[in-house]
């Protein structure tokens, strides 16, 4: 790391962004099945050591035969470079992150990779500068020989990967952050941005026309003369959660098949050592050392993925559910590959050790464990200096508009819902949606609701947190019969319920049936009947209007008309009330069984 360690973070950071993950991260809320635990509970259990070495290696291993080297791993930082509370205790935040790692380190055997939305969804010392600052601040903990001007080094420690919300602002402005180049804020700042200092790679984000990777499928590094390959990886489906136009001219390939494909290319490199850093992952709810798959402990996309890896890929490096996970999972030859994720914000990090055969130049020994960045003990204690100095600066540079009043919360306004999937911050945030467009309904998905408001002044700064992508509002014509349609596309994947926020609207559904028959009726908020041929206006977001999170009937739409930002309406919405703003009554979404 290129800067060291004192206190002044959290002394003297603007703290204007940060959230409270016991109530806002429903992935730390631990078990809740038969455990049980509370989240400090569940971040204790995260640190067991999850390990594995080939068979006929030595336990004691000697230096002339085998190298050691340390993984460090991040994942979903989404810009929060301020700290975040969890249980009442603090953690997280740049500086308290960079000195976990700088005390994880092995100096000269030290790699660090992060698996994507590192940027995206950022709270405003963030969003508001582009995300460049989160950018800036990984910088800082690359190494001497990280440079935009050579970013294949082998000596450079840093490597990442491409989530999907690196595409939050489309494919040129996510090129640009990686990249370099002049941008203009949102505060009215012309800058120019140097780019990332380290290397992107992904295998399977194709351009079209060219039959080439977007960025390089993979890098290889080199530590004390032994190569290591790390090859990236996105979701599959990243095309259904983001905005088509971010991804047009681009292909998004199977993601084991894609990485398998470069293994000849990197054996005949003489590279059997080799890292997948993937934006996919899961919620892992048990602290055991093997995955058991197919009988409903593990699933999803990760584990199909990972099961099909070839047998030279050691590790994979996840992300995406902003969840723990540690386990061994056995590829399809039955050869285990170690699979981590460290929840998200950078509450947490992979601290990962492998060893490789000096004569092979193959893994034959690796371990794991998940450790959480609590401020109020161990490096927490002694946040890095001039990472903290960064962090402040970047706060006061957006603190004139963060800061201004918008509103007030006459008592705490969740985010999370209810056992129905209704939340009173997403009912509000429909109601400010349809006031704005005079719609008959609207329609909020609470995955772009990323925060909660506490009692008291609403800041902006607070109501960009909650709603850090500014989507534009979207309002069109669908009939009644669309609209039934709509209601039942929030079951259109198994395994996977997207429970809309409505305003205007009272819509019922049945837990116990198929999926496919979840939905149960609907009318309007007033009891009228929804009739199937009459034509009704709906305001979404623009994300959903082009079908995102599989609300494909919204494509149908008609006399489609562009409306304000998410965010302006529902400051206007405070600004109307006259006075502090209370939850809404619940009872729009009725949940049998």
């Amino acid at each position: 790391m290129k800067y060291r360690l004192s206190s002044l973070l959290l002394i003297s950071a603007f703290l204007v962004s940060c959230s409270s993950l016991e109530r806002v991260n429903p992935w730390d809320q631990g078990p809740k099945e038969e455990k049980k635990l509370t989240a400090e509970e569940f971040r204790k259990a995260s640190e067991t050591v999850v390990s594995w070495h080939a068979k006929g290696t030595p336990r004691k291993r000697s230096g002339e035969d085998y190298l050691d080297v340390k993984i460090l791993g991040i994942n979903d930082l989404h810009g929060h470079l301020n700290g975040e509370t969890l249980a009442g205790r603090p953690l997280g935040g740049a500086a308290v992150l960079a000195s976990y790692i700088d005390a994880a380190e092995v100096p000269g055997r030290t790699l660090i990779v992060h698996a994507g939305d590192i940027a995206g969804a950022s709270p405003p010392v963030s969003a508001l500068l582009q995300d460049e600052p989160t950018v800036a601040f990984l910088n800082m903990l690359a190494n001497d020989h990280c440079s935009q001007e050579d970013l294949a080094n082998p000596n450079c420690n840093m490597v990442g990967t491409i989530g999907n919300h690196e595409f939050d602002d489309g494919r040129p402005e996510m090129m640009r952050l990686i990249n370099g180049g002049p941008f203009k804020d949102d505060i009215g700042q012309v800058r120019q941005w140097e780019g990332s200092e380290f290397p992107y790679v992904s295998a399977n984000i194709v351009v079209t026309e060219t039959g080439k990777t977007l960025v390089p499928p993979y890098v290889i590094k080199e530590v004390e003369g032994e190569k290591i390959a790390f090859i990236g990886a996105v979701l599959e489906d990243v095309a259904s959660i983001v905005m088509p136009a971010s991804v047009e001219g681009l292909t998004i390939l199977d993601e084991a098949e894609a990485v398998n494909s470069y293994i000849p290319e990197l054996h005949a490199q003489g590279v059997h050592a080799i890292v997948l850093i993937i934006h996919q992952g899961l919620r892992q709810e048990h602290f055991g050392k093997h995955a058991i798959v197919g009988e409903g402990e593990l699933s999803g996309e990760i584990i199909d993925v990972t099961q099909r890896l070839h047998d030279d890929v050691d590790l994979v490096v996840s992300g995406h559910a902003h969840a723990y996970t540690n386990v061994l999972v056995p590829n399809n030859n039955g050869k285990e590959i170690l699979l981590v994720q460290a929840y998200s914000y950078g509450t947490a990090f992979d601290d990962i050790d492998i060893t490789i055969d000096r004569a092979s130049g193959d893994i034959v020994a690796k371990s794991a464990t998940i450790v959480t960045t609590w401020a109020d003990k161990g490096p927490g204690l002694s946040p890095d200096i001039q990472v903290a100095q960064f962090v402040a600066a970047k706060n006061k540079e957006v603190e004139p508009l963060v800061t201004r009043v918008v509103g007030q919360a006459a008592e705490f306004l969740t985010r999370v819902p209810n056992e129905a999937g209704e939340s009173p911050l997403g009912v509000l945030i429909a109601e400010a949606n349809r006031a704005a467009t005079d719609a008959d309904f609207a329609f909020v998905m609470m995955g772009g609701v990323r925060a909660s408001l506490e009692k008291g002044d609403i800041q902006w700064g607070q109501v960009s947190t909650l709603l850090p992508f500014r989507n534009q509002l979207i309002t069109m014509s669908l009939t009644g019969a669309q609209l039934e349609r709509l209601m039942r596309q929030q079951w259109h994947a198994e395994g996977r319920d997207h429970i809309l926020q409505a305003s205007g609207m009272v819509f019922t559904w049945d837990a116990a049936k198929p999926w496919d028959q979840r939905f149960v009726s609907f009318k309007k908020a007033n009891g009228d009947p929804i009739e199937p041929d009459k034509l009704y206006r709906v305001t979404v977001t623009n994300f959903h209007a082009s079908g995102g999170d599989g609300f494909t009937v919204l494509k149908e739409g008609t006399d489609v008309v562009p409306g304000p930002m998410d965010i302006d309406a529902l400051i206007d919405y405070f600004k109307a009330q006259g006075g502090p703003v209370s939850p809404p009554t619940p009872g729009r979404v009725i949940r049998l069984n």
